[in-house]
Parts: C-alpha cells; structure tokens; sequence
C-alpha cells in the first residue's frame, strides 16, 4: 500500500513542475539545459526592432522557427528556418540557421553549469554567411534561474569580415511552477571602422509555464540605456513559444 502511494506522490511532483530540459526562461540568453536524448522541441521567435531611419522609427520584424532534438544527454541539434520584414515591406525569407549546444557536466553537479554553443547562418543565395559562438555559465535552480552568455559573431559577405561581440546577462526568479519574472541586458560592439558601441539595452522577462513544462512562453523587452543606443535601435523585443513534441 505504502509503494503505491510513494509512486502516486511522485508522479503528481513530475506532472506539477515544470520540465528542465529546453525551457527557456530569458529571451536572449541561454541557460546550459539541454533537451534530452531523443526529445524533440518545437520553439517559435518573433523578434521586433525599431530603428531610425531618415528622422522615422521603422520596425524590423524577425520570425524564426527552430526544431531541436536531443543528440545525447548533453549534446542537442537546432535547425532554424527565418523570415523578416522591414517596414510595409512584404515577409520574406531571409535565412537559414544550425546550431549545436554541448553541456559539459549534469546540471546541478556545481553551482554554476557551463555549455558551448556553436551556429551557422546562411542567406537563401549562400552570398553572406555567419558562425556565433557563445560560452554559456548559468544556474539552474528550482526557484533562480541566471546565465550568462559571452557571445562572439562573425559575417562574411562580398569578402569583408564584420565582428561583432554581443554579451548578455540575464535573472529570472520563478514565483510559482507556471509564472516567473526577470530581469535582462545586452551590449553589442561592432568592430567596424569606426569601432561601433558598445551600445547597450535592459528591460524586464516574462515566462509563463503549463502542467509539466511541455508548452510554455517567454516575453522579453529591452530599451536602450546611452544615447547612441537610442538612435541606433531605441527598442527590442521577443516572444519564445515553446512546445515539447
């Protein structure tokens, strides 16, 4: 009888909390969590820009729909397929992403989890190309959630070489199984000739869960904090929908 209800108990904590694999709860961030072998995820971006242009504010709107599958228990895949629009123009297909993320040690084994994180992206004519690295630290626990990501970039086009560092740091602190609320910044440098930035962005995280973590959704805004940040991009924003398949 006592088993029985061991198991009983033990099935409703699974089902109330939500899942750690692939939950994403910054919007630029990424935590060391990886989904696990053989799982697959389906995860939709929509991302939002605003940039001036001849004295207007012109938004740049961003989706990207990425399918994930767990290579190993540490080690999972990402295929992106992404369209932009700029403006009143139409919505187009702009790009193509793969990515690997490596965890290097169970999360939880030391306070602080670590994973490398490596992306291609290609335009639809193979005429620009890109490779992002990031080096990912976090910390998973039950309630805080931190990462923070050193991220480098290059892009390759008509042969010149543009880099571009784009560190972030976010917290996120989970108030109950299916609502958490965060806080998360950006700076971006551009090392153009002139060196451009660091620009730099904050603003506030919402990640709201369902039973068990298989579908949940991230809200995420940032302002510009320095005036060239201002006239450069003065606000972004991303939505993360996320389902477990």
């Amino acid at each position: 009888m006592l088993l029985p209800l061991r198991f009983t108990a033990a099935l409703a904590a699974t089902l109330s909390s939500p899942a750690q694999a692939g939950e994403r709860f910054l919007g630029w961030s990424y935590g060391a969590d990886t989904v696990p072998q053989g799982g697959v995820e389906l995860e939709h971006y929509l991302t939002v820009e605003t940039h001036h242009e001849a004295g207007a504010l012109v938004p740049e709107w961003v989706h990207q729909v990425e399918l994930e599958y767990g290579l190993s228990g540490a080690l999972e895949a990402g295929l992106y397929i992404v369209a932009s629009q700029t403006g009143d123009e139409p919505l187009s297909f702009s790009a193509y992403k793969a990515r690997l993320r490596y965890r290097f040690w169970p999360l939880g084994m030391h306070p602080v989890d670590m994973a490398g994180y490596l992306e291609y992206t290609g335009t639809p004519s193979f005429s620009e190309h890109g490779l992002e690295a990031k080096w990912i630290l976090s910390h998973e626990g039950e309630k805080l959630r931190a990462a923070l990501n050193l991220t480098g970039e290059l892009s390759f086009a008509e042969g010149s070489v543009l880099t571009v560092l784009e560190p972030t740091l976010g917290l996120a602190w989970r108030l109950d199984p299916h609502l958490a609320l965060g806080l998360e910044g950006k700076t971006e440098t551009a090392f153009t000739s002139p060196v451009d930035g660091p620009l730099f962005w904050t603003g506030p995280t919402l990640h709201l869960a369902g039973e068990g973590g298989k579908l949940w959704w991230t809200l995420s805004g940032l302002v510009g904090l320095t005036p060239d940040t201002r006239r450069d991009a003065a606000v972004e924003a991303r939505s993360l929908l996320g389902i477990e398949l």
